[in-house]
């Protein structure tokens, strides 16, 4: 479940946001659309714990993420919130598996060759495991 309250977000004094109450329950799915500007990103990197809003709250399932710490927001989005970027963000003096391994250890977890082989797996680039970001297509990215 997520539910946004009373939302608000500043940049600056020309771009503010103020987001409409949300609540979306658990299974099912949102489509967020609108023009170039008007806070999409915003409203997902708030909703991601990347961004504090200047007034309102985000609870998702039992959590308020925005009365978290800091330190406590970001080990919560480490095991709550899969975060893929329109760019992609890589080591790029690592392989693709060194980069996952890179971001397990980031989130606490030990290091497993069979769990990054799965996640390799899943993404259909078993091949790639010791090929480094720039030479993998986008896609494969």
């Amino acid at each position: 479940m997520l539910e946004i309250k009373d939302l608000e977000f500043t940049y600056d004094q020309e771009n503010a946001f103020k987001f409409p109450d949300m609540e979306c329950p658990k299974g099912t799915h949102w489509l967020i659309t609108g023009p170039s500007g008007c806070g999409k990103t915003t409203l997902l990197h708030l909703i991601a714990g990347l961004l504090q809003p200047a007034k309102g709250r985000i609870v998702i399932d039992d959590t308020d993420i925005t009365r978290l710490p800091s330190a406590k927001t970001d080990k919560w989005r480490g095991l709550h919130i899969g975060i893929v970027f329109q760019k992609s963000y890589f080591v790029s003096s690592l392989s693709a598996a060194e980069n996952i391994e890179l971001a397990s250890y980031f989130n606490g977890l030990k290091k497993s060759r069979s769990a990054i082989m799965e996640v390799l797996d899943k993404l259909n680039i078993k091949d790639k495991y010791h090929v480094k970001p720039q030479y993998l297509s986008q896609g494969e990215q």
